[in-house]
């Protein structure tokens, strides 16, 4: 069979990929582990590429310039049609600090340069994930990055020795994964979303596709490759989900499943059912339907102001078909056929899309997002989001930004020794400012050690954060310190580590109690549904009541039970005192949002500084301790 021979099996592997996408970002539970599909589309463009490329060079006929031609053929007309309907409905729904947001994601969008953006500001399984409509082109980012590299390194190889092609991809392979599984260990958000540490999977299918001499002879082997593959991809769809470490080695898992499907060929009975006529259509349909089932999403997300039920979701879901199927026909289609369409018209394409982009990011900047769609409750509630810790950048650790001990920030009573330190994840940068002003009150200080997402454990967490949080101790307990203050998002540890959690938040306290140090255990902080100034915003932009806004107190505890039964054991012993924010923000089952016309939360779970400033006198007791 010829490299180029189509095989419907593959769409159809295509058609299990999207559903498996679709399915996660329906939030189906079954399917917890469905963004594994990317990998598997990853798999598929490394083969198929691949495969064109080394037959154009084996035959001599292989052109830079036609390779970027039939790849902007491909991409750019669907993905241009998005990113314009989709800037229609972000100014009609989006509050202007989204809509700045937007702006800038459709422009790196556009150049391919959209991971970067997403690795600088987010998380993919975050809350906040959910409302950026742009956040699922990171993955079509990574693949561009990789097709201005890869014709480049194949031409290489196969000039110098041709027998070596294959070689040098597993080489390449290797170093890639080796780069994600250390990457993830020591900065998870750039092994995600970056190219180095997620190239491995089109190499996967680049080194399948240099290997047309693989032939599984034995029908029966074929069977058992091919049904190997779709119960590895199966069980990653069904087992994984958002407390996965992921990528680290895991990708491998559906990227050998798919392998094992392209290698087994049509013929098997898996290959036969992906070639129906409904698999492969979904197939044909997928790349519409990745690029606008995810807008269609979120911005009904901005409409309703709040998560979508499932109806709602069921409803948009069958939308997105409709309009994947539309975009297939009218706008992919014309341009995949050479036929239809002059090369330079493709270009053309892109290019004005770029320079859209690039006009559209221009007017927003110079119009802050453009506030005069809004009423001044609205922006004033969309401000909040703003009302954060503005020494974050420079007091605020992270895995790109370490803070050695001497240049920590404190707050207080000026030129005062900081005699307490407040040490957690993100938490705590909001928190030491309510509570530096206490402690100014006092005549004391208070020192901030926090960093993104490590919170004050020893053991079950990366190798950066264990390495942060065992030096912090040390110079905790080799400094004039009297009381330590531990706080962290408990609800998300707790679902990632399980017990380990546990055990290594009791270290920390008993190493801390046992070397005569008070230590104050902040109790879980209520997470609201969605982000706190967005919702808010929607509400006052329709002329709904914003205290109509609230978190379930039964759901709040609900969630928060182990930890606070945990903590409940731990305050028992001598020299731990536990505050309580729930005891500010809940009662009478709910806990607040919103208070008087202060704004208690900056986005979908950390109190801003006037939140922190309202629960600051569950910590009345720290200041008794000398």
């Amino acid at each position: 069979m010829s490299l180029a021979t189509y095989r419907k099996d593959i769409d159809g592997l295509r058609a299990v990929a999207a559903l498996a996408v679709l399915a996660f970002h329906a939030g189906i539970s079954v399917a917890r582990g469905g963004y594994v599909g990317v990998d598997v589309f990853f798999v598929i463009s490394g083969y198929l590429l691949s495969s064109t490329i080394l037959k154009e060079l084996h035959r001599g006929e292989f052109s830079f310039l036609r390779f970027y031609e039939r790849r902007v053929r491909r991409i750019a007309p669907a993905s241009v049609f998005m990113l314009a309907v989709s800037s229609v409905f972000a100014c009609l729904l989006l509050t202007p600090t989204d809509l700045e947001d937007f702006g800038e994601t459709l422009l790196s969008a556009s150049t391919f340069g959209s991971n970067l953006v997403f690795w600088a500001k987010a998380d993919y399984f975050d809350g906040s994930a959910q409302l950026k409509p742009l956040l699922h082109t990171w993955s079509l980012s990574i693949e561009e990055q990789f097709y201005i590299v890869f014709p480049i390194i194949v031409t290489v190889l196969h000039h110098l020795r041709p027998t070596r092609v294959r070689l040098g991809l597993v080489v390449c392979f290797v170093g890639s994964l080796v780069v994600c599984v250390i990457g993830t260990w020591r900065s998870p958000s750039a092994a995600f979303y970056l190219a180095p540490s997620r190239a491995f999977e089109l190499l996967l299918g680049a080194a399948l596709g240099a290997s047309p001499a693989i032939e599984l002879r034995r029908p029966a082997l074929r069977e058992l490759v091919a049904s190997i593959g779709l119960v590895l991809i199966v069980a990653c769809v069904g087992t994984f989900s958002e407390a996965t470490r992921y990528p680290g080695a895991w990708p491998l898992l559906p990227c050998v499943g798919a392998a094992c499907i392209i290698l087994a060929g049509p013929g098997t009975r898996i290959g036969q059912i992906l070639s129906t006529g409904p698999m492969a259509f979904i197939g044909q349909l997928s790349f519409s339907l990745y690029l606008l089932h995810w807008p269609m999403l979120v911005f009904a997300r901005h409409w309703v102001a709040g998560p979508l039920a499932p109806p709602q979701i069921a409803v948009l879901l069958v939308l997105a078909f409709i309009a994947a199927a539309a975009s297939r026909r009218w706008v992919e289609e014309p341009f995949l056929s050479i036929h239809g369409f002059r090369r330079r018209c493709a270009f053309l394409v892109a290019g004005l899309g770029m320079l859209g982009s690039l006009a559209f990011f221009l007017v927003l900047e110079l119009s802050n997002g453009w506030p005069s769609r809004m009423n001044q409750l609205a922006l004033r509630m969309d401000a909040a989001r703003l009302d954060r810790n503005p020494d974050r950048t420079r007091c605020h650790a992270s895995d790109a930004h370490p803070i050695p001990f001497e240049e920590k920030c404190t707050y207080g009573a000026a030129g005062a020794d900081p005699t307490l330190v407040i040490w957690g994840d993100s938490y705590a940068a909001e928190l030491a400012m309510a509570l530096g002003d206490e402690a100014r009150s006092h005549g004391r200080s208070l020192m901030l050690a926090s960093y993104s997402g490590c919170p004050p454990v020893l053991s079950g967490l990366g190798d950066l954060c264990l390495k942060y949080n065992e030096e912090l101790l040390t110079r905790l307990l080799n400094n004039p310190v009297q009381v330590v203050i531990l706080v962290a998002r408990y609800q998300s540890y707790v679902k990632t580590y399980g017990p380990v959690f546990f055990d290594g938040f009791d270290r920390v306290i008993k190493t801390l109690t046992n070397a005569g140090r008070t230590v104050v255990v902040t109790y879980p902080i209520p997470e609201p549904p969605a982000n706190v100034p967005w919702m808010l915003a929607r509400v006052a932009q329709t002329g709904g009541d914003a205290h109509g806004i609230f978190i379930d107190q039964r759901a709040y505890m609900s969630a928060n039970q182990p930890t606070i039964s945990f903590l409940d054991g731990v305050t028992q012993g001598p020299h731990v005192v536990g505050a309580h924010p729930e005891d500010r923000l809940c009662g009478g089952g709910r806990c607040e949002v919103y208070v008087g016309d202060q704004v208690l939360y900056f986005d979908e779970h950390h109190l801003s500084v006037e939140g922190a400033r309202f629960i600051a006198p569950a910590f009345d007791r720290v200041f008794d301790v000398r």
